[in-house]
């Protein structure tokens, strides 16, 4: 489970919609960052460019936290920011 609320994660200036959307936004981004990763260590073990394994080749918080935590923990040190989408006028 994971522990910071919703008003601790928005630091209390977004409602609970705006942080689950920011939230799952990052989620897919680290879940693509990490695709990468993947690919490239695939990549280079395939072209015997290492002896390491793949796992050794992915960054740490990647491959050892689920997407949804690694988002939140970017979330909350500033990494990934959450932004109000822009208001039209007529």
């Amino acid at each position: 489970m994971i522990y910071p609320t919703i008003d601790k994660i928005g630091k209390g200036e977004f409602d609970r919609y705006s942080v689950t959307v920011a939230v799952a936004k990052a989620a897919c981004l680290v879940k693509d960052e990490y695709s990468k990763q993947k690919e490239d260590a695939e990549k280079i073990i395939g072209n015997k460019g290492s002896d390491k394994s793949i796992y050794a080749l992915i960054s740490e918080d990647l491959r050892d936290d689920k997407p949804i935590a690694t988002a939140i923990e970017r979330i909350q040190n500033g990494t990934y920011e959450i932004l109000e989408p822009e208001k039209k006028e007529d």
